[in-house]
């Protein structure tokens, strides 16, 4: 049995308790870093506010300028219409003197002088009233934008102390202080893989097109559960279309009788099928739990009713719960063990008919299990009700979601800001949002009571002494993707494989595989038959992507004591030494979570650690 309370009815426990809660701490949390920082908030908000003003002022002065330039443009534009027709017409004027009544020479004459003229007044105004006022408001922007440079330097020393004291792990304690039964690794280490690659996970570390872009995993009482998102690749082919349009003349009688010649047009299309690297990213929630471990079944979200329309929802229910006892009973006819639940309306909204096992369904759904699982199905807040496709295989259950498929990543520059009220309110609101999230991410699990009283008997408790898994350096790879994908110039996105070549008392390095593509323009013509007899190339053009890869080693140390503040002030203080000594860009190093890497190059190849070491540890 578990240790830790449990989690009754998910959707009314959230709305009773855990939202307000989550809320109060979340605000609570803020409130002390902001006392420990100092922050002088009254300070900011006047220094914000005098930027906010000067934003403004800056934007009305662009607004100004755009409409003087417009103004410019016009004149511009009409100076060289009124010279083209002044020119032609004194051309004219010249030229048909002979032929001209002398009346009508004087005209074209007189009217090619005044456009003349004009073009002299017009350009004396853009040179004396709209070029000055132009210039004025460029010295006034700039003195402007100087004014607010300064100001917003100002503000962000003033704000200095407060982001410099969010941490990677701000999230996971709010939450888990406001649910204390879920708790979140500080990354993902060997240990805690294991107990899913044990139990039948695939290992994305094997495979080469695959590349494991975050996963933070935790536990629901002593049970682990792991959200998973992957960059897959795959080469599909892709259709790409090109036309042609050919014009041809046919004979045909006219209503007289007469031939006559007509041009007809006819648009000729060809095709062709290239190789096409195709990435798509998958998010999964992974679950391992030894209940009902012969039991298999899946699941996904009934799109077909409203919950909330009982007379369509009674319907609804009563049919395809008739379908349901005809399909029991056509397939107890043919030896299988399906059993129709009594409670029909948890059967035809789970709608797990694929089940294997109806002891341990049972076992796993029990009645209580089952109005809770339908609490949620049924949660009026739709995008956190039946949302959720599962799949249980054995000891795994399989969860996908829209919720899955947000940013839930946490980094602390998501709230680093030079306005305080800004920061505070990404801060509440990215914190309350996430815990939503996750929450009703975990909800079907939450909804069934054996998997919080059961735990597993491979327990473990994440230590950040614990070695990092395989694809937790994946994630610390594709942390410097960007720079890793210019290495290789690639056009795509770029699939990032690591192996461990290095670990001693220093850190480690990992040999980075980085693979993508690079795109060039093709065109294959295609010969197509018209309608006018003749074969015609039809042009297609169509990418061609060619294969690119590089390895780069990058080196990374784990460091538990160290907290975020501390790296910042040391990197902002030390950045020259770094650069010069140990050749070492700021932009080079990445910090995630107490963890630091580099991406090793020629130049610094012997200086990672001693820089780690001295700078990190001194």
């Amino acid at each position: 049995m578990s240790k830790y309370q449990e989690i009754e009815d998910p959707v009314k426990s959230y709305r009773s308790q855990y939202q307000q809660q989550a809320d109060n701490n979340t605000k609570d949390y803020f409130d002390n870093l902001v006392k420990i920082s100092q922050v002088d908030i009254e300070a900011n908000r006047q220094t914000v506010d005098k930027i906010n003003k000067l934003i403004e002022s800056i934007s009305q002065i662009e607004r100004k300028t755009a409409k003087l330039r417009t103004q410019k443009t016009l004149l511009t534009v009409l100076n060289i219409l009124l010279l083209i027709g002044g020119i032609v017409g004194i051309v004219l004027g010249v030229v048909n003197r002979t032929t001209w009544a002398p009346g009508l020479i004087a005209g074209v004459i007189a009217g090619s002088a005044l456009a003349l003229i004009s073009i002299l007044g017009f350009w004396s105004i853009i040179k004396k009233k709209i070029n000055p006022r132009i210039y004025d408001n460029n010295l006034q922007r700039e003195k402007l934008e100087s004014q607010r440079q300064e100001l917003e330097n100002e503000a962000w020393k003033q704000m200095y102390n407060l982001n410099a004291l969010f941490e990677y792990d701000d999230t996971a304690k709010i939450f888990n202080k406001t649910l204390p039964s879920i708790a979140f690794d500080g990354y993902l280490t060997t240990n805690r893989l294991q107990q899913f690659l044990n139990r039948g996970v695939e290992d994305y570390a094997a495979d080469p097109d695959t590349s494991v872009i975050l996963a933070q995993s935790g536990t629901i009482g002593d049970n682990p559960f792991l959200i998973l998102k992957t960059l897959a690749r795959e080469i599909i082919g892709k259709t790409y279309k090109g036309t042609l349009v050919i014009t041809y003349t046919v004979w045909v009688r006219n209503s007289e009788g007469k031939m006559v010649s007509q041009l007809r047009t006819q648009t000729l299309v060809a095709s062709v099928v290239k190789p096409y690297p195709n990435y798509n990213v998958e998010s999964q929630l992974i679950f391992a739990n030894d209940a009902a471990p012969k039991l298999n079944f899946s699941r996904t979200p009934n799109k077909k009713v409203n919950s909330e329309d009982n007379k369509s929802y009674q319907k609804f229910i009563e049919k395809h719960a008739k379908k349901i006892d005809k399909a029991a009973a056509s397939a107890s006819l043919k030896g299988s063990n399906f059993n129709v639940m009594a409670n029909k309306e948890f059967e035809v909204m789970f709608n797990a008919l694929d089940r294997n096992h109806e002891i341990q369904f049972r076992l796993l759904f029990t009645a209580l299990a089952q109005q809770q699982v339908l609490n949620l199905i049924k949660n009026s807040d739709h995008a956190y009700g039946d949302h959720f496709s599962w799949n249980k295989v054995g000891n795994l259950n399989y969860l996908f979601s829209p919720i899955l498929e947000k940013d839930l990543a946490i980094y602390p520059n998501r709230y680093v800001s030079y306005d305080y009220e800004y920061t505070k309110k990404t801060f509440i609101d990215f914190n309350n949002q996430y815990f939503k999230d996750v929450y009703f991410a975990l909800a079907p699990l939450l909804a069934v009571p054996l998997y919080q009283q059961l735990a597993i008997d491979d327990k473990y408790a994440f230590k950040f002494s614990d070695q990092m898994s395989s694809w937790e350096l994946e994630i610390l790879a594709n942390g410097h993707d960007s720079e890793l994908k210019r290495a290789i110039a690639s056009d795509t996105s770029v699939i990032i494989k690591t192996q461990v070549i290095d670990s001693n008392q220093n850190g480690q390095e990992i040999e980075a595989y980085v693979s993508g593509y690079e795109a060039h323009n093709r065109v294959d013509y295609i010969p197509m038959m018209g309608r006018d007899g003749f074969i015609h190339n039809v042009p297609v053009p169509w990418i061609e992507y060619i294969p690119v890869s590089t390895v780069k080693n990058i080196v990374l140390q784990t460091m538990p004591d160290l907290k975020r503040s501390e790296y910042i002030k040391i990197l902002d203080n030390d950045q020259q030494q770094a650069n010069e000594q140990y050749n070492i860009r700021r932009e080079d190093i990445k910090i995630y979570n107490k963890r630091i890497s580099v991406i090793k190059t020629d130049d610094n190849s012997e200086n990672i650690y001693d820089y780690f070491n001295k700078t990190f540890k001194s």
